[in-house]
Protein backbone atom coordinates (compact mmCIF):
# COMPACT_ATOMS: atom_id res chain seq x y z
CA UNK A 1 0.00 0.00 0.00
CA UNK A 2 1.13 3.27 -1.27
CA UNK A 3 1.84 5.82 1.64
CA UNK A 4 -0.41 9.20 2.07
CA UNK A 5 0.95 12.12 1.75
CA UNK A 6 1.15 13.12 5.53
CA UNK A 7 2.66 9.56 6.13
CA UNK A 8 5.39 11.11 4.31
CA UNK A 9 5.68 14.12 5.76
CA UNK A 10 5.57 12.48 9.20
CA UNK A 11 8.76 10.39 7.85
CA UNK A 12 10.86 13.31 7.25
CA UNK A 13 9.96 15.29 10.17
CA UNK A 14 10.93 12.10 11.93
CA UNK A 15 13.73 11.51 10.36
CA UNK A 16 15.11 15.39 11.09
CA UNK A 17 13.55 14.77 14.91
CA UNK A 18 16.16 12.26 15.42
CA UNK A 19 19.00 14.27 13.92
CA UNK A 20 17.83 17.05 16.39
CA UNK A 21 18.14 14.75 19.14
CA UNK A 22 21.90 13.89 18.40
CA UNK A 23 22.64 17.59 17.96
CA UNK A 24 21.03 18.69 21.16
CA UNK A 25 23.08 15.83 22.52
CA UNK A 26 26.14 17.22 20.94
CA UNK A 27 25.44 20.47 22.51
CA UNK A 28 25.06 18.96 26.42
CA UNK A 29 27.98 17.97 26.02
CA UNK A 30 29.92 21.18 24.69
CA UNK A 31 27.92 23.16 27.12
CA UNK A 32 27.68 21.71 29.52
CA UNK A 33 31.81 20.65 28.93
CA UNK A 34 32.19 24.45 28.83
CA UNK A 35 30.19 25.51 31.92
CA UNK A 36 31.81 22.61 34.03
CA UNK A 37 35.32 24.25 33.38
CA UNK A 38 34.02 27.75 34.08
CA UNK A 39 32.39 26.58 37.37
CA UNK A 40 35.34 24.95 38.40
CA UNK A 41 37.33 28.03 37.66
CA UNK A 42 34.73 30.31 39.30
CA UNK A 43 34.50 27.70 42.82
CA UNK A 44 38.38 26.82 42.91
CA UNK A 45 40.40 30.10 41.61
CA UNK A 46 37.85 32.77 42.67
CA UNK A 47 36.85 31.12 45.91
CA UNK A 48 32.70 31.69 44.90
CA UNK A 49 30.58 29.31 46.85
CA UNK A 50 28.28 29.52 43.13
CA UNK A 51 30.55 27.75 41.33
CA UNK A 52 30.27 24.72 43.13
CA UNK A 53 26.75 24.48 42.16
CA UNK A 54 27.93 25.18 38.31
CA UNK A 55 30.09 22.24 39.16
CA UNK A 56 27.23 19.72 40.66
CA UNK A 57 24.61 20.99 38.11
CA UNK A 58 26.78 20.29 34.73
CA UNK A 59 28.14 17.05 36.33
CA UNK A 60 24.63 16.08 36.73
CA UNK A 61 23.58 16.77 32.63
CA UNK A 62 26.82 15.44 31.70
CA UNK A 63 25.99 12.02 33.57
CA UNK A 64 22.40 11.95 31.87
CA UNK A 65 24.29 12.66 28.27
CA UNK A 66 26.32 9.49 29.28
CA UNK A 67 23.29 6.96 29.98
CA UNK A 68 21.46 7.77 26.86
CA UNK A 69 24.92 7.87 24.81
CA UNK A 70 23.81 4.21 23.65
CA UNK A 71 20.51 5.11 22.64
CA UNK A 72 22.08 8.11 20.48
CA UNK A 73 25.08 6.52 18.99
CA UNK A 74 22.35 3.33 17.89
CA UNK A 75 19.72 5.37 16.49
CA UNK A 76 17.52 4.53 18.97
CA UNK A 77 14.30 6.56 19.59
CA UNK A 78 13.32 7.36 23.21
CA UNK A 79 9.91 9.03 22.84
CA UNK A 80 10.02 11.28 26.53
CA UNK A 81 14.18 11.95 26.23
CA UNK A 82 13.28 15.45 24.46
CA UNK A 83 10.88 16.58 27.25
CA UNK A 84 13.68 15.15 30.25
CA UNK A 85 16.72 17.24 28.04
CA UNK A 86 14.91 20.40 27.79
CA UNK A 87 13.87 20.33 31.46
CA UNK A 88 17.13 19.16 32.75
CA UNK A 89 18.09 22.34 30.97
CA UNK A 90 15.80 24.68 32.09
CA UNK A 91 15.74 23.22 35.43
CA UNK A 92 19.52 23.70 36.02
CA UNK A 93 19.50 26.76 34.80
CA UNK A 94 17.02 27.90 37.37
CA UNK A 95 18.68 26.49 39.82
CA UNK A 96 22.37 28.11 39.56
CA UNK A 97 20.38 31.49 39.01
CA UNK A 98 18.69 30.55 42.34
CA UNK A 99 21.91 30.05 44.02
CA UNK A 100 23.36 32.75 42.77
CA UNK A 101 21.06 34.66 43.90
CA UNK A 102 20.79 33.73 47.21
CA UNK A 103 24.78 33.87 47.71
CA UNK A 104 25.81 36.40 45.03
CA UNK A 105 22.87 39.21 44.94
CA UNK A 106 19.09 39.01 44.76
CA UNK A 107 19.19 40.98 41.40
CA UNK A 108 20.56 38.00 39.31
CA UNK A 109 17.14 36.95 37.94
CA UNK A 110 17.26 40.80 36.64
CA UNK A 111 20.85 41.27 35.92
CA UNK A 112 22.62 38.28 35.15
CA UNK A 113 23.25 37.32 31.78
CA UNK A 114 22.26 33.55 32.54
CA UNK A 115 18.48 34.45 32.08
CA UNK A 116 19.18 35.02 28.13
CA UNK A 117 20.07 31.35 27.85
CA UNK A 118 15.98 30.36 28.40
CA UNK A 119 15.49 31.95 24.50
CA UNK A 120 18.35 29.22 23.46
CA UNK A 121 16.88 26.24 25.22
CA UNK A 122 13.39 26.69 23.20
CA UNK A 123 15.67 27.22 20.20
CA UNK A 124 17.54 23.62 21.09
CA UNK A 125 14.07 22.68 21.70
CA UNK A 126 12.98 23.46 17.68
CA UNK A 127 15.66 20.86 16.49
CA UNK A 128 13.48 17.99 17.38
CA UNK A 129 10.98 19.23 15.23
CA UNK A 130 8.13 18.89 18.14
CA UNK A 131 5.96 21.57 18.06
CA UNK A 132 4.77 20.64 21.66
CA UNK A 133 8.25 20.29 22.62
CA UNK A 134 8.64 23.73 22.03
CA UNK A 135 5.40 24.91 23.47
CA UNK A 136 6.97 23.22 26.53
CA UNK A 137 10.62 24.79 26.40
CA UNK A 138 9.02 28.02 26.64
CA UNK A 139 5.93 27.50 29.27
CA UNK A 140 8.53 25.67 31.80
CA UNK A 141 11.04 28.94 31.09
CA UNK A 142 8.51 31.66 31.53
CA UNK A 143 7.54 30.01 34.96
CA UNK A 144 11.13 29.42 35.75
CA UNK A 145 12.14 32.54 35.25
CA UNK A 146 9.32 34.47 36.58
CA UNK A 147 9.27 32.20 39.51
CA UNK A 148 12.71 33.57 40.24
CA UNK A 149 11.94 37.40 39.93
CA UNK A 150 8.74 36.77 42.09
CA UNK A 151 10.94 34.76 45.29
CA UNK A 152 13.58 37.12 44.66
CA UNK A 153 11.37 40.44 44.03
CA UNK A 154 11.22 41.16 48.29
CA UNK A 155 14.67 41.20 48.88
CA UNK A 156 15.39 43.69 45.87
CA UNK A 157 17.33 46.76 47.05
CA UNK A 158 14.63 49.81 47.10
CA UNK A 159 17.42 52.29 46.17
CA UNK A 160 19.11 50.01 43.21
CA UNK A 161 15.65 49.50 42.03
CA UNK A 162 14.63 52.95 41.30
CA UNK A 163 18.45 53.13 39.55
CA UNK A 164 17.42 49.83 37.26
CA UNK A 165 14.75 50.30 35.40
CA UNK A 166 14.09 46.24 34.10
CA UNK A 167 14.03 44.96 38.07
CA UNK A 168 10.67 46.82 38.65
CA UNK A 169 7.37 44.78 37.55
CA UNK A 170 7.20 46.42 34.45
CA UNK A 171 10.28 45.52 33.11
CA UNK A 172 10.22 41.53 34.22
CA UNK A 173 6.58 41.27 31.96
CA UNK A 174 8.82 42.92 29.05
CA UNK A 175 11.16 39.99 29.50
CA UNK A 176 8.00 37.89 29.96
CA UNK A 177 6.37 38.89 26.46
CA UNK A 178 10.28 39.00 24.72
CA UNK A 179 10.22 34.83 26.18
CA UNK A 180 6.68 34.10 24.93
CA UNK A 181 6.52 35.92 21.49
CA UNK A 182 10.64 33.76 21.08
CA UNK A 183 8.65 30.37 21.81
CA UNK A 184 5.73 31.88 19.53
CA UNK A 185 8.14 32.24 16.75
CA UNK A 186 10.09 29.27 16.82
CA UNK A 187 6.93 27.53 17.20
CA UNK A 188 5.94 28.79 13.74
CA UNK A 189 9.09 27.12 12.00
CA UNK A 190 7.86 23.35 11.92
CA UNK A 191 4.52 24.86 10.71
CA UNK A 192 6.42 26.75 8.17
CA UNK A 193 8.45 23.96 6.92
CA UNK A 194 5.10 21.66 6.40
CA UNK A 195 4.11 24.29 4.35
CA UNK A 196 6.88 24.01 2.35
CA UNK A 197 6.77 20.67 2.16
CA UNK A 198 3.33 20.44 0.82
CA UNK A 199 3.57 22.83 -1.71
CA UNK A 200 6.62 21.37 -3.10
CA UNK A 201 4.69 18.39 -2.92
CA UNK A 202 1.60 19.75 -5.11
CA UNK A 203 3.86 21.53 -7.27
CA UNK A 204 6.12 18.33 -8.08
CA UNK A 205 2.36 16.45 -8.94
CA UNK A 206 1.62 19.44 -10.84
CA UNK A 207 4.68 18.77 -13.03
CA UNK A 208 3.72 15.34 -12.93
CA UNK A 209 0.34 15.81 -14.49
CA UNK A 210 1.71 18.19 -16.81
CA UNK A 211 4.39 16.71 -18.36
CA UNK A 212 1.95 13.57 -18.90
CA UNK A 213 -0.92 15.80 -20.22
CA UNK A 214 1.76 16.68 -23.26
CA UNK A 215 3.30 13.36 -23.86
CA UNK A 216 -0.16 11.37 -23.52
CA UNK A 217 -2.64 11.24 -26.08
CA UNK A 218 -6.35 12.51 -23.70
CA UNK A 219 -8.30 9.88 -25.14
CA UNK A 220 -5.96 6.01 -25.23
CA UNK A 221 -3.81 6.88 -22.66
CA UNK A 222 -0.60 5.64 -25.01
CA UNK A 223 1.48 8.61 -25.84
CA UNK A 224 1.00 11.12 -28.34
CA UNK A 225 2.74 12.26 -31.57
CA UNK A 226 4.78 14.66 -30.26
CA UNK A 227 6.72 12.39 -27.58
CA UNK A 228 6.54 9.83 -30.16
CA UNK A 229 9.28 11.60 -32.36
CA UNK A 230 11.20 12.63 -29.56
CA UNK A 231 11.33 8.78 -28.52
CA UNK A 232 12.12 7.80 -32.67
CA UNK A 233 14.77 10.51 -32.60
CA UNK A 234 16.37 9.41 -29.10
CA UNK A 235 15.85 5.72 -30.12
CA UNK A 236 17.99 5.78 -33.45
CA UNK A 237 20.58 8.15 -31.72
CA UNK A 238 21.25 5.23 -28.93
CA UNK A 239 20.87 2.38 -32.14
CA UNK A 240 23.88 4.54 -34.08
CA UNK A 241 25.88 4.72 -31.40
CA UNK A 242 25.76 0.44 -29.66
CA UNK A 243 25.06 -0.48 -33.35
CA UNK A 244 21.66 -2.39 -32.79
CA UNK A 245 18.35 -2.63 -35.14
CA UNK A 246 15.12 -0.72 -34.24
CA UNK A 247 11.24 -1.17 -36.08
CA UNK A 248 8.50 1.62 -36.16
CA UNK A 249 5.12 0.22 -37.15
CA UNK A 250 2.58 2.19 -38.68
CA UNK A 251 -0.59 0.63 -37.94
CA UNK A 252 -4.05 1.50 -39.75
CA UNK A 253 -7.03 0.57 -38.43
CA UNK A 254 -8.98 -1.11 -41.16
CA UNK A 255 -12.60 0.24 -41.51
CA UNK A 256 -12.85 2.38 -38.70
CA UNK A 257 -15.03 5.13 -40.60
CA UNK A 258 -17.37 2.35 -41.60
CA UNK A 259 -17.73 1.43 -37.72
CA UNK A 260 -17.98 5.05 -36.11
CA UNK A 261 -20.47 5.71 -39.15
CA UNK A 262 -22.60 2.99 -38.17
CA UNK A 263 -22.51 2.71 -34.36
CA UNK A 264 -21.86 5.89 -33.04
CA UNK A 265 -18.48 8.14 -32.00
CA UNK A 266 -18.79 6.03 -28.55
CA UNK A 267 -18.61 3.17 -30.19
CA UNK A 268 -15.08 4.54 -32.19
CA UNK A 269 -13.33 6.04 -28.82
CA UNK A 270 -14.13 2.25 -27.31
CA UNK A 271 -12.49 0.24 -30.33
CA UNK A 272 -9.42 3.20 -30.46
CA UNK A 273 -8.74 2.85 -26.32
CA UNK A 274 -9.23 -0.49 -26.49
CA UNK A 275 -7.15 -1.35 -29.37
CA UNK A 276 -4.34 0.68 -27.23
CA UNK A 277 -4.43 -0.89 -24.24
CA UNK A 278 -4.28 -4.18 -26.18
CA UNK A 279 -1.05 -2.92 -27.90
CA UNK A 280 0.66 -2.38 -24.90
CA UNK A 281 0.02 -5.91 -23.67
CA UNK A 282 1.50 -7.42 -26.62
CA UNK A 283 4.69 -5.14 -26.80
CA UNK A 284 7.81 -5.63 -24.52
CA UNK A 285 8.49 -2.94 -21.68
CA UNK A 286 11.58 -1.74 -23.84
CA UNK A 287 8.50 -1.14 -26.85
CA UNK A 288 6.62 1.91 -27.24
CA UNK A 289 3.12 2.77 -28.31
CA UNK A 290 1.60 6.13 -29.49
CA UNK A 291 -1.61 7.49 -31.51
CA UNK A 292 -0.23 9.03 -34.56
CA UNK A 293 -3.24 10.40 -35.38
CA UNK A 294 -7.59 9.49 -35.83
CA UNK A 295 -6.95 5.78 -35.93
CA UNK A 296 -3.76 5.54 -36.76
CA UNK A 297 -0.74 4.57 -34.48
CA UNK A 298 2.63 3.58 -34.30
CA UNK A 299 5.24 1.23 -32.62
CA UNK A 300 8.33 1.81 -31.64
CA UNK A 301 10.41 -1.96 -31.04
CA UNK A 302 13.55 -1.08 -29.52
CA UNK A 303 16.02 -2.89 -29.64
CA UNK A 304 14.96 -5.31 -32.48
CA UNK A 305 15.35 -9.12 -32.16
CA UNK A 306 17.63 -10.92 -34.29
CA UNK A 307 14.96 -13.63 -34.81
CA UNK A 308 11.85 -11.10 -35.29
CA UNK A 309 10.80 -12.81 -38.56
CA UNK A 310 10.61 -15.61 -37.32
CA UNK A 311 9.24 -14.58 -33.85
CA UNK A 312 5.86 -14.41 -34.54
CA UNK A 313 5.28 -11.32 -33.03
CA UNK A 314 3.28 -9.66 -36.68
CA UNK A 315 0.57 -12.11 -36.06
CA UNK A 316 0.73 -11.91 -32.40
CA UNK A 317 -0.50 -8.20 -33.09
CA UNK A 318 -2.87 -8.52 -35.90
CA UNK A 319 -4.62 -11.42 -33.33
CA UNK A 320 -4.48 -8.67 -30.83
CA UNK A 321 -6.56 -5.92 -32.65
CA UNK A 322 -8.74 -8.39 -34.83
CA UNK A 323 -10.41 -9.86 -31.67
CA UNK A 324 -13.91 -9.34 -31.21
CA UNK A 325 -15.12 -6.72 -28.60
CA UNK A 326 -18.70 -6.29 -27.03
CA UNK A 327 -20.15 -2.73 -27.17
CA UNK A 328 -23.46 -1.76 -25.75
CA UNK A 329 -24.35 -5.42 -26.03
CA UNK A 330 -23.09 -5.10 -29.58
CA UNK A 331 -20.09 -7.06 -31.24
CA UNK A 332 -17.48 -5.32 -32.72
CA UNK A 333 -14.91 -6.47 -35.08
CA UNK A 334 -11.95 -4.37 -36.76
CA UNK A 335 -8.83 -5.49 -39.03
CA UNK A 336 -5.71 -3.73 -39.16
CA UNK A 337 -3.13 -2.77 -41.99
CA UNK A 338 0.11 -2.70 -40.52
CA UNK A 339 3.54 -1.55 -42.57
CA UNK A 340 6.73 -2.23 -41.02
CA UNK A 341 10.17 -0.37 -41.41
CA UNK A 342 13.73 -0.93 -39.95
CA UNK A 343 16.58 1.38 -39.00
CA UNK A 344 18.94 1.29 -40.75
CA UNK A 345 18.26 -1.27 -43.11
CA UNK A 346 15.51 0.77 -45.24
CA UNK A 347 16.54 4.41 -43.15
CA UNK A 348 18.78 6.00 -41.35
CA UNK A 349 16.49 9.15 -39.99
CA UNK A 350 13.37 9.64 -38.66
CA UNK A 351 11.03 11.42 -41.95
CA UNK A 352 12.42 8.71 -44.42
CA UNK A 353 11.64 5.68 -41.58
CA UNK A 354 8.32 7.10 -41.27
CA UNK A 355 7.72 7.09 -44.92
CA UNK A 356 9.02 3.65 -45.53
CA UNK A 357 6.30 2.48 -42.70
CA UNK A 358 3.43 4.33 -44.07
CA UNK A 359 4.20 3.34 -47.42
CA UNK A 360 4.43 -0.22 -46.41
CA UNK A 361 1.22 0.36 -45.19
CA UNK A 362 -0.41 1.16 -48.18
CA UNK A 363 0.38 -1.94 -49.37
CA UNK A 364 -1.26 -4.14 -47.39
CA UNK A 365 -4.42 -1.29 -47.95
CA UNK A 366 -4.00 -2.17 -51.70
CA UNK A 367 -3.73 -6.19 -51.29
CA UNK A 368 -6.57 -6.51 -49.24
CA UNK A 369 -6.19 -5.28 -45.74
CA UNK A 370 -5.25 -6.64 -42.20
CA UNK A 371 -2.34 -7.75 -42.59
CA UNK A 372 1.62 -6.68 -41.85
CA UNK A 373 4.37 -5.90 -44.75
CA UNK A 374 7.84 -5.05 -44.16
CA UNK A 375 8.99 -2.42 -46.30
CA UNK A 376 10.77 -3.30 -49.11
CA UNK A 377 13.31 -1.05 -51.25
CA UNK A 378 12.83 -1.06 -54.86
Amino acid sequence: MVGTKNDTFDEIFSEESFKGERTHWLIHWLLNGIILILSMLVYFVQGIVVGKYGIYLSLFTLSYNLLISWFIIKRKRIPWNGYVMVSINVISLTIYNFWDSYYISPLAPVTTATIMLYPVIIFIAFLRMNKKLIAWATFLSLLSMNGLYIYFYNSFDPSLITKIVSADPLGQFYRSIYLAMSGALIYQVPKSLLRVLKTQERLIQENITNRRLAQHDALTGVYNRLYFEQHLENCIELAHKYHYKIALLFIDLDGFKILNDTFGHDAGDFILKEVATDLRKTLRESDMVARFGGDEFVVVMSPLNHDYKESGFESRLLNQVSQKRIFNKKELTISASIGAAIYPDDATNISTLIKCADAAMYEVKKSGKNNIRFHQKS
